[in-house]
C-alpha cells in the first residue's frame, strides 16, 4: 500500500509541481485531496484550473464533474459501476 501512495505522491508532485511528501500527504483532510485529484483531472483534460476550488461547488457538482471526466477518459472499474457511484 506505501508503494502505492508514494507512487501517488510522486506523480501528484510532478504534475501539479507540488512539493508534498508521504506524512503531508497522509495527513491532508479529505476535501484537500478531493481538490488534488480535480486538479489532476483538470491538467490531464488540459483546463485552466487556477479559478476551480471544490469549496464552493456542491458534493453534487464536483460528484458530476468526477464522474463525467472518468467517463470521457474511458475509465473502467474493476465493479460494479453502480456500486461505484
Amino acid at each position: 500500500m506505501s508503494e502505492n501512495v508514494k507512487f501517488i505522491v510522486t506523480e501528484v508532485n510532478k504534475l501539479l509541481g507540488r512539493n508534498y511528501n508521504l506524512i503531508g500527504f497522509n495527513a491532508l483532510s479529505a476535501e484537500d485531496l478531493l481538490q488534488i485529484l480535480c486538479s489532476v483531472l483538470m491538467k490531464i483534460q488540459q483546463q485552466d484550473n487556477s479559478d476551480t476550488d471544490v469549496k464552493l461547488d456542491s458534493p453534487e457538482e464536483n460528484s458530476i464533474y468526477i464522474l463525467t471526466t472518468l467517463r470521457i477518459l474511458n475509465y473502467q472499474p474493476d465493479v460494479d459501476p453502480v456500486t461505484f457511484r
